[in-house]
């Protein structure tokens, strides 16, 4: 069994490293490459959204799960900080009433979209996930190691088990449409980083805000600065650690921000760079 474990770990890790390596690729290779026109920052957003829903058709939804509402679930964290990105949608808000796009990658269970959908009545939100194929080993992944577990400690014993029931029945994808309270506001995309920020610039979608809730690494964050020159970048992970993977977000964030002369925002495990006045 221990020789097992090792392996698997080891399979992980050497993953985990061709992933990095990757990542770094394409980051050079984006250092070559022109941002995308400042024009297109304002364009329309809905026909934007219609290019995504037909390179990425939305799943069909059984009649059993339409008629049982699924809540979204939100990871439960005392120091998200989520509060002062709350704040900077509502002032975008108050500057302009047209509609913006907001992509979050790294969704899980949707309950940041919830949040997001609260907040702003101008957002579209397109949520971005690669959602495994086997949901529930992400839950029981959450719940087995000590240091996750208190993700789930707002919820009960039974709303646990609702939750792994539901996922079974339904998966990620057919869970995050039902949750949405406003479809017309809210697109999912099954995608990876740093790919989809590809498709992004090649599609000429130019988005508002990008919140990175998904890989732990700096190259996809960095590959966005590049490409998307006015797009609100920001995140979750701060505060992130774990053992024998370092965190670098922190550190390059305050390189970056220092070096571009950008304003670094951060409260908990939430931070924002901003460029300029939206």
């Amino acid at each position: 069994t221990v020789a097992i474990i090792k392996k698997s770990t080891a399979a992980v890790n050497a993953l985990r490293i061709a992933k990095r390596k990757y990542s770094e690729y394409l980051l050079q290779i984006t250092k070559g490459m022109k941002s995308l026109d400042d024009k297109l920052y304002s364009n329309n957003h809905g026909n934007n959204v219609r290019k995504i829903r037909r390179d990425f058709p939305q799943p069909a939804i059984s009649a059993e799960c339409k008629s049982c509402p699924l809540d979204p679930v939100e990871l439960f964290s005392k120091n998200s900080g989520r509060h002062i990105l709350e704040k900077h949608l509502q002032m975008m808000d108050v500057s302009s009433k047209d509609q913006k796009l907001f992509i979050e990658f790294g969704v899980l269970l949707g309950g940041s979209c919830k949040r997001w959908l609260s907040v702003s009545d101008t957002f579209h939100i397109l949520a971005i996930d690669h959602w495994p194929a086997e949901p529930l080993t992400v839950i029981h992944g959450l719940l087995d190691d000590p240091k996750t577990k208190g993700s789930l400690s707002h919820l009960s014993q039974e709303q646990v088990n609702q939750l792994l029931n539901n996922l079974e029945k339904y998966g990620f994808q057919q869970y995050l449409i039902n949750c949405c309270l406003n479809p017309n506001r809210f697109t999912i995309a099954r995608a990876k980083l740093p790919d989809i920020l590809f498709y992004l610039y090649d599609r000429k979608i130019y988005p508002n805000v990008m919140y990175f809730d998904a890989d732990k690494d700096w190259n996809s964050i960095e590959i966005a600065l590049k490409l998307f020159p006015c797009t609100t970048i920001c995140g979750d992970d701060y505060l992130w650690k774990s053992e024998g993977i370092e965190n670098m977000i922190p550190t390059k964030l305050h390189e970056f921000s220092q070096e571009k002369a950008f304003n670094l925002e951060v409260s908990g495990n939430t931070w924002i760079l901003k460029r300029k006045k939206i």
